[in-house]
């Protein structure tokens, strides 16, 4: 029901990230890229194999949350199609909210 997907630079491990795979959506939990490795194009080949991947497995949407004061990363899902969906209040600790986003996949 997940896949977690590593990407390596030489013996370094560069970036990962973790989906969940349900019925009508699948839901990435996290991605990471590490500081040294970003801007390079690693989170978004890590997004593209995911997003194949769901649609293969006959997942067409993609839901996401993150800070809603992270404009960086609105900006780089913003760039692969995602689009906001709502703000989740106290989404983070109880405290700080979480902008949900949602891309939709193809053509189901």
């Amino acid at each position: 029901e997940s896949s977690v997907v590593v990407a390596r630079r030489e013996e370094h491990v560069a970036a990962f990230a973790i989906m969940y795979f349900g019925d009508d959506a699948a839901h990435l939990n996290l991605l990471a890229v590490d500081a040294r490795h970003r801007r390079q194009g690693i989170g978004r080949r890590l997004i593209q194999w995911l997003s194949e991947t769901a649609m293969v497995a006959g997942v067409f949407r993609i839901d996401l949350e993150l800070r809603a004061k992270n404009a960086a990363a609105r900006a780089f899902y913003e760039t692969l199609g995602f689009e906001a969906t709502n703000i989740v209040q106290g989404y983070y600790q109880g405290v700080e909210p979480a902008l949900r986003m949602a891309k939709r996949l193809g053509n189901p």
